[in-house]
């Protein structure tokens, strides 16, 4: 199964022209999270399937381990459906954390080649000064050469629906988000709105920790 997926990724490159040396880390019955973390801490941006509910692989437990340990941005794509690059129209949560401000960083060389970049903060009501840090954020990425707008959205929806219902609205096809976590038993776990998002995702999101 690992040599033909490898076989299928080597065919896209072909067709795509880019050339690179596809090889295959480990394989689904072995150890795998110490040498696809050496792997991945050397790469410019990882590139991970969303698990499918339902039909659980035995790589999925993997996810978790490589978003929160490998300290590279993470792009996951939906299971099903097809993704058209370059992204046109991205959509940014933002909630100041460190996490946010990691993946802000990592999601530049996409926001640069977008038509349209929204950074968004959910909230669940008024946020007394959300125009004044929204000015600043937006200043930050002009700075970068990244021209784009901000939008406090207002909504008693979890998180993760309330963001993919926006993106839906907006056409969006790419979420930046920071991909947060928590400590339990000296295990990184994903957090709750960061396991909402995977399981919910109907389009790309960005992730980094």
């Amino acid at each position: 199964r690992a040599q033909a997926a490898a076989e299928a990724f080597d065919r896209a490159l072909t067709e795509a022209g880019v050339v690179i040396d596809p090889r295959i880390v480990c394989r689904e019955d072995a150890e795998c999270d110490a040498p696809l973390l050496d792997v991945a801490r050397l790469s410019d941006l990882i590139l991970i399937q969303q698990p499918e509910p339902g039909n659980a692989r035995p790589s999925d437990a993997h996810l978790e381990e490589v978003l929160l340990q490998s300290g590279r941005p993470c792009l996951i794509v939906p299971y099903t459906g097809t993704a058209q690059v370059p992204f046109r129209n991205v959509t940014v949560a933002w909630d100041g954390s460190r996490s946010a401000a990691r993946t802000l960083g990592d999601a530049l060389p996409f926001l640069r080649t977008a038509a349209r970049v929204e950074v968004v903060e959910v909230a669940t009501g008024f946020v007394p000064d959300g125009a004044a840090r929204g000015a600043r954020l937006i200043a930050h990425l002009e700075a970068h050469g990244v021209a784009a707008c901000h939008r406090t959205l207002v909504s008693s929806l979890p998180f993760a629906q309330a963001i993919l219902s926006h993106m839906a609205d907006e056409g969006s096809d790419l979420l930046v988000m920071g991909a947060y976590g928590h400590s339990r038993l000296r295990e990184a776990l994903l957090g709750g709105a960061s396991r909402d998002m995977l399981g919910c995702m109907t389009v790309p999101v960005l992730m980094a920790h």
